[in-house]
């Protein structure tokens, strides 16, 4: 893993702390400058962390020198983008249009950083796969995929099992959905939403066919997925 990956990832986890605990948050990305240095990504989750307890004028503080010293002009766009959204004090899903499927990634992108409750490597990867959504799609829907299967292997570990051994010692991922939807443990609407990120998943894995439609329909589905986990864990 690069270095520029290590610091998103250890990121993510200082601004799950700072979440839960503004104090000890702050200790954490203080250590992260201190390894790494006065970072544009560090200054970033930071300033989500600012946003999640509600101190604005911080969080444009952090997310304005993030702009600065992110290298790439894509970053910079970013929290740009980030800051105007922070001014113009509108939520995500005003500031966004979802019809567009740029915005919509990137309002994924904002939504799974307000998900702290989520595991996180789990928010991580999620991250990084709609960061390179635009690029990357087919890898980012394998990512989305992978992300949902180790979060019902941890969260429901006696399912995990119980599919396996009825086959024969090989998990179904079809089928541990199914028993999760019999055994109530998801709704039938988050159950649909599993099963087309899984199929998604599978589709470009074999490298089939994905249709524009499919695409706006497999992010959301993606997105009420990440909600539910995040509540379960919160």
């Amino acid at each position: 893993m690069s270095i520029w990956r290590d610091i998103w990832k250890e990121c993510v986890s200082a601004n799950r702390v700072m979440a839960e605990n503004e104090e000890y948050g702050l200790s954490e990305f203080q250590n992260l400058f201190k390894e790494y240095g006065n970072d544009g990504m560090i200054h970033y989750a930071k300033g989500q962390g600012y946003e999640f307890r509600k101190n604005r004028q911080k969080a444009l503080e952090e997310y304005g020198q993030a702009k600065e010293l992110f290298p790439v002009e894509h970053w910079k766009n970013v929290a740009e983008n980030t800051i105007q959204r922070l001014k113009s004090n509108k939520t995500v899903e005003l500031f966004f249009d979802e019809n567009d499927f740029e915005q919509l990634l990137w309002f994924c992108f904002q939504k799974v950083w307000e998900y702290t409750s989520l595991d996180d490597f789990a928010r991580y990867i999620s991250l990084s796969s709609l960061a390179r959504g635009s690029t990357e799609w087919p890898l980012t829907l394998i990512d989305f995929r992978t992300v949902m299967e180790l979060e019902i292997k941890f969260l429901f570990p006696e399912i995990f099992e119980e599919v396996k051994l009825r086959n024969n010692d090989e998990f179904s991922l079809y089928k541990a959905i199914e028993e999760l939807k019999n055994q109530q443990e998801v709704s039938k609407s988050t159950a649909i939403a599993m099963h087309k990120v899984r199929k998604a998943g599978n589709n470009a894995v074999h490298d089939m066919y994905i249709s524009e439609y499919d695409k706006f329909d497999n992010l959301k589905a993606f997105l009420v997925v990440l909600e539910f986990f995040n509540q379960l864990r919160t």
